[in-house]
């Protein structure tokens, strides 16, 4: 089962890059790509934290950011 160490350095960037639309766009935060830093931190701080498959990590950044939004 994938962690977050195992995940490629492509899909922290693809969820970067997401996450900042997302706070941008939805909750018109002016620090977006700050909490999407912030967000990334969160799950990368979670070593044990395992997916079901790799495609999952992007459900599981945008859950950990809601609650950081």
């Amino acid at each position: 089962m994938p962690n977050c160490r195992s995940i490629p350095p492509e899909a922290w960037a693809q969820a970067r890059e997401s996450l900042i639309f997302y706070f941008s766009r939805r909750h018109a935060r002016s620090d977006a790509e700050d909490l999407a830093q912030e967000t990334l931190l969160a799950v990368w701080n979670r070593e044990d934290y395992e997916f079901e498959n790799e495609e999952d990590f992007l459900k599981v950044c945008y859950g950990f950011a809601r609650h950081i939004s």
